[in-house]
């Protein structure tokens, strides 16, 4: 149901001066932007007729997950995706993947735009059909959902004034986390973090998808999902009367004002500028503020008519000024300030000659920007007309508002014709790409440009930060998600990569984590952060920007609740994900990405042949930790039906935890022979003799069994997967009892032929927990000199007498994370690496019963350890080169057709299809283990 009615209408002298405001704007230019800018060509000539006469004519969109929408030509639309090439070791564009239109479909498509969370694309024609694709398990395969025909017609032959001149994704009802601003205090950074931001504006009840549209007749119309997923409608009329339409529009433009309005900004032919607030009511029964989630929820919408902006626009020079962009900017607050914006309409215009005039010579289009700021005052009344409205019974809809709006328009000159723009930082900055390539990002209250800066100590912003880009002059262009990257449309299809500084690269980071968005993009422009900052900072900086991670394990490194947490933590994954990519060798280059600069072709040097190093090793055994503990965790929590699907699905992932296990213990053996053939026995008493040795046979044992986060998490998964292969476990799963036997049968087996048992295991882990424990329970302190003589004097040898007391958390929390990410254990763990080499070791082997781990080396030597990526034999290394393995199996998957690939690390999955799969592959499967989306690829025949 829709309803129409119009509200308070303004005095008549005030909607007058408001009608002026266009034909005398108040000047206030903005000095760092200096007017001038490209000669106009016959492509951006047309470019600005096509922005001046239609809304919407996005041709280019970058989702939030990292698929991007291309029109190549008037009746298709390619997807591409940002992927890392595992091969060549750089990002570049992949695809491209055309979208399969209906076969009826006969009209150019004007406009491709992507929901807030990146799970469905709009793509609309001329005629106003709109298209609705979404993606199937993989960001890159889209199908078409449904088809909605413009007002008046059919798919095939609609009315033209159902042509779509500005749409809205309904915001998804839910708050988000945002990192908004970086301090720097000497050399240490510190973020600050608002979190929970809600997302204002009208919201689907029950989370569904919902976009709101204005067509070029002045139609209002309200697409939804309700909760049977199936699609409704509802429209309105922006004109009372329907025989008297007015002018046509030409673009139109939403912001969200409250949790059920919208503030709607239309220009049309005749060049008026106009206001209007859209209320969206969903029913409800009686008493409630929303619908229960069961019912089916029908909105109405209600129009209320505020203010004509502007009658007429004005001239440059006799040349007409064109509305290229059309925005509304909501009422907001600065997040580090709490400084308020107000209300905001804002038209991007550009004057150029004719195309007679271009005959007779280049010509510089002169563009502007300009404002109308609204400013809410209340009104004064009697007492006695609020107790007369209470006694109307009227719906609160149509009940006069008890607010009014002045309006201050002030115009400002761009740099060049504005192309494209767009909000950042919770809409109090506005970025703006010219047809040049230039690119600006200007502060919402004076429009004043942000100039770059290597030296700032606040980061708020890229350009703040330090990062500027240019790509080549084009005619469609687009930013990623937090505005890292660009992409636009050339010849070539090239996508620009530039860097941004460390500290918004770390807000970037966390923002894109806390609301599970695809951060591949981010990862592009390491390259030139690493040799800027060195791989230890970025990390160090990720890892203390993503807070809720490493403090929680380091107040108790038992298998609790707080290790669960930072098992399921988003922020811990990420990090790892970045960590485990990260070639940081002895020299400068940075080898798994490129320089992060210049074309999506990197040239920068490379060591691709060069090894895993530690710090990746121990990040990638944690990451595939994390995920065989959720694999168990899913199938204890909910079950299954199909045991023998479930059980050949967990073979994989339970033989590599088992031979990693075997890995560690066998590392163990060959560091300590490694030492012992360079200087004896007595090297073993050497931290630096130690070290020289891990790093030579470049193993990760020391970090995972040391430290305290891969201890933990290794702890904990193996309790799980005893507990799930426990009689009494496998009972709570599956209820048959040859099911179970089954179970029971074909897993038992591997794990009887596994070196050493999985309780044993942790027994040995339990023992490293306590040595660690008690080394930062007893740190050693300083010594105080006693004269001027002693500042001279050494620090004291490890195993010297010196006073010691509890480490305090923070401190430990820095080693915890320096020690995680260089893998070189502090000193003082030594002596607990020292009993690991020496009485640990010579227990290993002992039997059980004779107080050892009862460790089979035998069993040990005979596991083959090349399928897990971890190992650094030649034999290993061509194994994994000619081999592809499910990432989340860990199983081989050679000889598929297609399978699924990660567009941020490059691992592979099986295409499987949902419903043929147990139901922790369907949970687990719809990203990879590090966090971000699939696309698909097949083989080259």
């Amino acid at each position: 149901m829709s309803e129409q009615h119009d509200g308070e209408t303004l005095p008549e002298s005030l909607d007058d001066d408001m009608a002026d405001l266009f034909g005398e704007p108040q000047s206030a230019i903005a000095p760092a932007i200096e007017p001038g800018g490209p000669v106009l060509d016959s492509e951006t000539l047309l470019r600005l007729d096509e922005l001046s006469l239609h809304g919407c004519c996005q041709k280019l969109a970058w989702s939030e997950m990292g698929a991007i929408a291309h029109v190549t030509d008037q009746n298709h639309v390619n997807i591409y995706t940002h992927l890392f090439d595992t091969k060549k070791k750089e990002y570049a564009l992949f695809g491209p993947t055309r979208l399969e239109m209906p076969q009826t479909h006969q009209h150019p498509i004007a406009h491709v735009s992507w929901n807030p969370r990146g799970a469905e694309l709009a793509v609309v024609d001329k005629a106003g059909v709109l298209f609705v694709f979404q993606p199937y398990l993989a960001i890159n395969r889209l199908r078409l959902q449904n088809v909605f025909p413009g007002i008046g017609g059919s798919n095939v032959a609609p009315a033209p004034l159902g042509s779509i001149m500005g749409m809205e994704w309904l915001a998804p009802n839910r708050k988000l986390g945002y990192y908004h601003t970086a301090t720097k205090t000497g050399n240490t950074w510190r973020y600050s973090e608002l979190l929970n931001q809600p997302q204002t504006g009208p919201h689907q009840p029950q989370g569904k998808t919902a976009i709101i549209w204005v067509t070029m007749g002045g139609n209002l119309r309200l697409l939804y999902k309700s909760i049977d997923e199936s699609w409704q409608e509802t429209s309105i009329d922006l004109i009372d009367n329907a025989d008297d339409r007015g002018p046509l529009l030409t673009h139109a433009a939403f912001a969200p004002e409250n949790d059920d309005t919208y503030h709607l900004a239309t220009f049309d032919v005749s060049q008026s500028l106009k206001l209007y607030s859209i209320k969206v009511q969903w029913d409800s029964p009686p008493g409630m503020k929303q619908p229960p989630p069961s019912s089916r929820s029908a909105p109405r919408i209600f129009v209320t008519k505020q203010n004509k902006i502007a009658r007429n626009m004005a001239s440059e020079n006799g040349q007409a000024l064109k509305i290229c962009h059309l925005m509304v900017l909501p009422a907001v607050k600065e997040p580090s300030t709490d400084e308020e914006y107000p209300l905001t309409v804002i038209g991007y215009c550009g004057t150029s000659p004719s195309r007679s005039e271009m005959s007779l010579g280049p010509e510089v289009p002169q563009s502007k920007l300009i404002t109308w700021t609204f400013y809410e005052e209340k009104e004064t009344l009697h007492p006695v007309f609020g107790q007369l409205a209470q006694k109307k019974k009227k719906d609160p809809s149509q009940l006069p508002a008890n607010t009014f709006t002045k309006a201050k328009s002030q115009s400002f000159d761009l740099a060049g014709l504005p192309i494209r723009v767009g909000t950042h930082r919770l809409n109090t900055m506005l970025w703006v790409a010219y047809s040049d390539g230039q690119f600006d990002l200007l502060d919402r209250n004076e429009m004043q440009r942000v100039s770059p800066s290597d030296t700032t100590d606040t980061a708020t912003n890229p350009i703040s930060a330090g990062y500027e880009f240019a790509v080549e002059p084009c005619s469609q262009f687009d930013l990623s998600v937090n505005a890292a990257l660009a992409v636009f449309e050339d010849p070539t299809g090239k996508v620009q990569f530039k860097y941004v500084a460390l500290a918004c690269f770390a807000m970037m980071f966390a923002t894109s984590t806390a609301q599970a968005l695809g951060n591949s993009h981010l990862h592009a422009m390491l390259g030139g952060l690493v040799s800027t900052f060195g791989y230890e900072r970025i990390l160090l900086e990720l890892y203390k920007c993503c807070t809720g991670t490493l403090p929680e394990v380091i107040k108790d490194d038992e298998h609790s609740s707080k290790t669960f947490n930072v098992m399921k933590s988003p922020h811990m994954q990420r990090c790892l994900a970045v960590q485990q990519m990260i070639d940081h060798g002895d020299d400068d280059t940075f080898a798994s990405f490129g320089s992060g600069g210049g074309n999506n072709t990197h040239n920068s040097s490379t060591r691709l042949n060069r090894l895993r190093t530690i710090p990746a090793k121990s990040a990638s055994i944690m990451v595939e930790v994390r995920t065989i503990f959720y694999a168990v965790h899913i199938i204890q929590s909910s079950g299954t039906d199909k045991a023998a699907d479930t059980v050949y699905s967990l073979v994989g992932i339970f033989r590599w935890f088992l031979h990693v296990v075997s890995m560690l213990l066998d590392d163990l053996f060959i560091v300590h022979d490694r030492v012992v053939s360079r200087g004896g026995k007595e090297a073993l008493d050497s931290a630096a003799a130690v070290r020289a040795a891990i790093h030579e046979e470049n193993t990760p044992v020391m970090a995972v069994l040391l430290g305290s986060t891969p201890r933990a998490l290794m702890k904990l998964c193996s309790y799980y997967i005893r507990n799930l292969l426990d009689r009494n476990g496998i009972k709570g799963v599956i209820s048959s009892a040859s099911s179970a036997r089954s179970f029971e049968n074909i897993l038992r087996p591997l794990f009887d032929s596994a070196p050493i048992r999985l309780k044993d295991f942790e027994r040995l882990l339990d023992e490293m927990n306590h040595h660690v424990r008690q080394a930062y329970d007893n740190a050693p302190q300083p010594q105080q000199p006693q004269n001027a003589a002693d500042t001279n004097n050494k620090k004291p040898e490890l195993g010297e007498s010196s006073d010691t007391a509890p480490m305090p958390d923070p401190q430990r929390l820095a080693t915890e994370r320096l020690f995680l990410i260089t893998g070189d254990f502090p000193d003082l763990l030594f002596p607990v690496a020292h009993r690991l080499l020496t009485h640990t070791l010579e227990r290993i082997t002992t039997p059980v019963e004779e107080g050892g781990y009862g460790l089979d080396r035998i069993k040990m030597l005979q596991t083959d350890m090349r399928f897990l990526g971890l190992t650094d034999e030649p034999q290993a290394v061509a194994f994994q080169k000619n081999n592809r393995f499910d990432v989340l199996r860990q199983v081989s998957i050679n000889g598929l057709r297609s399978w699924r690939r990660c567009t941020r690390c490059g691992a592979c999955m099986e295409d499987l299809v949902p419903g043929q799969c147990p139901v922790w592959m369907r949970n687990l499967g719809m990203k990879c283990t590090c966090g971000n989306p699939w696309v698909v690829q097949e083989r080259k025949v």
